[in-house]
C-alpha cells in the first residue's frame, strides 16, 4: 500500500518501489477500460459486494494510478466552491498580489465579502486552462519558428514525430 500522509484538507500519497509492477498493471488495465460502453465500465469489489465505478471516479482513478505508476508523489486537496485570494493564487501558482491585480483588471471574476474577495473555483480553473492553452500555443509557435529558421544544432521536425 502506498505511504499516506494525511493533513487537515490534504492527502499525500507516495508509491513504494515494491508496488511498481502492480501499479503498472493496474494503469494498463484502467487505460484499456476507457469509454462509456457497458463492456468497458470499471467495477469495484469490496468484500462480497460489487458496484459500478462512476465515470468521474474512474477517470480520477486512472489519473491517480498513472501518476503513481510513473513513480510520482501525489497530494490530493479538497476544494470548496469559493476560494480566497490566497487559495486561488496557490491554485494558479502565482502570488496573491498578482492574483488581486488580475481581479482588478477584470481578468478574473470575483465578489466582495466584506473587505475580502471571493472567487468561484470554476472561474479560476477556467482561467488557468485558458492561460495554459495560450502559453502552450505561444511556445509551440516559438519552437516551430525556430525550427523553420534552422536555429537548432540538431535537425528537428515540426510538429514532433514519435
Amino acid at each position: 500500500m502506498p505511504r499516506l500522509a494525511a493533513r487537515k484538507r490534504n492527502l499525500t500519497v507516495a508509491p513504494r518501489a515494491e508496488e511498481a509492477d502492480e501499479l503498472q498493471s493496474l494503469a494498463g488495465l484502467l487505460r484499456k477500460g476507457r469509454g462509456r460502453s457497458s463492456a468497458r465500465r470499471a467495477y469495484v469489489t469490496v468484500g462480497d459486494r460489487e458496484a459500478v465505478l462512476p465515470d468521474a471516479a474512474a477517470e480520477l482513478l486512472r489519473a491517480l494510478v498513472d501518476a503513481l505508476a510513473a513513480g510520482e508523489q501525489l497530494t490530493i486537496t479538497r476544494t470548496k466552491k469559493e476560494l480566497t485570494t490566497t487559495e486561488a493564487a496557490r491554485l494558479l501558482n502565482v502570488s496573491r498580489q498578482y492574483l488581486v491585480r488580475l481581479c482588478d483588471e477584470g481578468k478574473l471574476a470575483f465578489r466582495w465579502e466584506g473587505t475580502h474577495r471571493r472567487l468561484e473555483l470554476d472561474a479560476v480553473l477556467t482561467y488557468r486552462d485558458q492561460r495554459d492553452q495560450e502559453r502552450d500555443a505561444k511556445f509551440a509557435n516559438l519552437v516551430r519558428r525556430s525550427a523553420e529558421a534552422s536555429e537548432y544544432d540538431l535537425p528537428i521536425t515540426w510538429p514532433p514525430q514519435e
